[in-house]
Formats: structure tokens, C-alpha cells, sequence
């Protein structure tokens, strides 16, 4: 079964480093015409008996005004088993999530909760142009507290942030292990936007300090920037790192589907405007042949710190090329095999990008 993610690409400010496609100029005429597009897309691609994870990001999911939430998980209800829902995850952050919202959440399914923390620091939220104080935090948490348990909720950090003292940094991965949440979000700052590309990167020391950390507090690391406790991992994402096929819906999103012999990547275009003037036109499709399906494959899988099986992979002529930089990577302790399972290594972790770049170019 295929997991349904939603984008919702509106926000109230735009964070300069975030390179995730949304908006932060618009009326509320825009989100109903918006909302009314997804809605044409999702009876297009739907059916009932294909979802069984939904992840609704953003953007700022939360800032949706209640009745046309509503209206959304209303037409779900009636599009999609929820029978088969194992998981079903919706983004919000503290300056935007009311207990009418959660309240509205709980009542139609929704199952886990995404908190936009990335920093307990006001002089950090400042400098990220976040638009939460450490104050809304601990009040969103409280209130989520009231319809949601521990393991139902997810929060995000970001660490490597350029500027900022790493004892900044571990202040808040402290807090956030104090408050006892099963599944953390660890992600290194991203450069993607260029926003304070030309400063110093702590990347190693924090990333290894963040893993150690959580390590001794029972968190395990599942994937490169996921920690969970008692195997409470997110279900949706999972799908996206071991090639499970997934249904993209609003402008941006992606979708991905496995074909004989290949696979079928596509696009929906990147304005909010064209996508409410027609949600199918201009979408992008890209072909994935079986030499990159596989590249796909083990460089996703690789993210995934349970490792790939390469069995399937190895009689195939296609192959080679990896396979001789995989024992290049082995050698230089990058990777670990143990039978036909390849894994990271802790240096592997830390140096992901170096093998995943390598691994793609093996066939340049």
C-alpha cells in the first residue's frame, strides 16, 4: 500500500534557510480555492484501498483556519478506508496550533503530531526567523498534551546552525530529551537556499554529540536524522527510504511509483496559482531506468541505518560499477557488509553525502 502526503504551502513568514515550496503572501481566498484543488487531485488519485499512511506538511499546515481543515479531513473520511490508516501525521507549529485545531485532529484520526520546535532558544528562533517563542512551545506542547500521549508526537531540532554556540545546540536537544518524547528529529542546518552558507559548519562534533547523546537516553538512531524509543518510528516516512511508493498531493508535492523494470518519479508544478488553475497541468514525469532504480535504491536505503540487502542486485550487469564502489567505500571503513547487507558505518553517517555522491557518479 502507498502512503498520501498532502502539501499544505502556506505560511505566515517564510524562514530564510527553509527550501520547502510555500508562500507567505496570500488571503484566504487563495487557501479555499487552494484546499478545493487538492480536493479535485486526491478523488483523481485516490482510492480506497491504497493509502495506509498520510503525512499532511508543509509549509505551516496549522495555519489552515479550522472550518476548511475540516472540510479536508471530512472528504478523507469518505475517500479512504481508515481501516488501513496505520499512521497519520499532520505538521504544526506553536504560533499557529489552537486546542480547537488539535481538538478537531484527534477527533477525525489523526494519529501523530509534528512539532516545529527546531530550537528551545529565543535568541536561536530569532536568528532562524522563526516566528515562535521557547513560551508557545511549551504551551502548544500542553495543550497537545491534553488529547495526545507521548508516543503520538514527533519533534523537530536543528543543530549545525551557523552562528550559533554549539552549547546552544545541546541546550536544546537536552530539553527536548527531559520532555520525554519517543521520536526526534534531528537535522543538520540546511545550505539549500544559500542563507549563511559562507560560515563555520560544527557538523561532525554536533551530529556525533547528538547521536551519543540520545543513545544513552534509549533512542535509536533508525535513520540518518530520525530517533526513536521502543521502536516508535514514523511509518510514512520509512516509505520514502525504502522505495515504497507514495502519492504526492498539491503544488510541489512528489510522487513515486515502482514499474516492471524501472520506476516513475512525478512532480506536481511549484505554484500555488497554476496548480489552483488546473492541479494536473505541467506536472513533470521522470522515467527511472533499472540502473537508477538501483542507485536509488541502496543510496535511500543506505539512510536507512538497518541497511539494503544487495542480493538482488549483485547478477545484474548493471551492477559492476556499484558493487566496485561499495568495496572502495568498504575499504575505506565508509561502509560495512556482513552477507549480502550493506550498512553505514559511524564514520559513514557522519560522511553520508561523500557516499551517496559517490555512489550516484559510479555510473557517470
Amino acid at each position: 500500500m502507498a502512503g498520501l502526503y498532502i502539501h499544505i504551502p502556506f505560511c505566515k513568514k517564510k524562514c530564510p534557510y527553509c527550501s520547502f515550496y510555500s508562500i507567505e503572501n496570500y488571503d484566504i481566498d487563495v487557501i479555499k480555492k487552494y484546499l478545493n484543488s487538492i480536493l479535485l487531485e486526491l478523488n483523481s488519485e485516490v482510492t480506497d484501498q491504497s493509502i495506509d499512511t498520510i503525512y499532511v506538511g508543509g509549509g505551516t499546515p496549522s495555519i489552515i483556519p479550522i472550518v476548511s481543515f475540516e472540510s479536508l479531513l471530512i472528504h478523507l473520511r469518505h475517500l479512504i478506508n481508515f481501516s488501513n490508516i496505520t499512521e497519520f501525521t499532520v505538521e504544526i507549529n506553536p504560533e499557529s496550533a489552537t486546542e480547537d485545531l488539535i481538538k478537531l485532529f484527534h477527533n477525525y484520526g489523526v494519529n501523530r503530531i509534528s512539532l516545529g520546535v527546531q530550537s528551545f532558544d529565543n535568541d536561536v528562533l530569532y536568528f532562524l526567523g522563526r516566528i515562535h517563542t521557547s513560551h508557545m512551545i511549551f504551551k502548544t506542547i500542553d495543550t497537545i498534551m491534553k488529547h495526545y500521549d507521548l508516543e503520538n508526537v514527533s519533534i523537530d531540532l536543528i543543530y549545525d546552525i551557523p552562528l550559533v554556540s554549539t552549547k546552544k545546540i545541546f541546550l536544546s536537544l537536552e530539553e527536548a530529551v527531559k520532555l520525554g518524547f519517543l521520536h526526534i528529529s534531528a537535522y543538520n542546518y540546511s545550505l539549500e537556499n544559500n542563507y549563511l552558507q559562507h560560515f563555520y559548519s560544527a557538523y561532525n562534533e554536533q551530529i556525533t554529540h547528538t547521536i551519543n547523546y540520545l543513545e544513552k537516553f534509549g533512542y535509536e538512531q533508525y535513520e540518518i536524522s530520525n530517533f526513536c524509543r521502543y521502536n516508535k518510528i514514523s511509518l510514512h516516512n520509512i516509505k520514502y527510504w525504502l522505495m515504497d511508493e507514495y502519492i504526492g498531493i498539491g503544488a510541489s508535492a512528489h510522487s513515486m511509483f515502482n514499474v516492471t523494470n524501472g520506476r516513475l518519479r512525478r512532480e506536481n508544478v511549484n505554484n500555488i496559482y497554476s496548480y489552483i488553475k488546473d492541479p494536473f497541468a505541467n506536472r513533470l514525469i521522470h522515467n527511472i531506468d533499472l540502473k537508477e532504480l538501483i542507485k536509488e535504491d541502496i543510496i535511500f536505503g543506505l539512510r536507512y541505518l538497518k541497511g539494503i540487502n544487495i542480493y538482488n542486485y549483485i547478477k545484474l550487469p548493471c551492477f559492476d560499477k556499484i558493487y566496485n564502489e561499495i568495496d572502495k567505500l568498504i575499504y575505506e571503513n565508509l561502509i560495512y557488509k556482513c552477507n549480502y547487507t550493506i550498512n553505514l558505518t559511524k564514520k559513514g553517517v557522519l560522511f553520508y553525502d561523500l557516499v551517496a555522491s559517490r555512489l550516484w557518479n559510479s555510473y557517470a
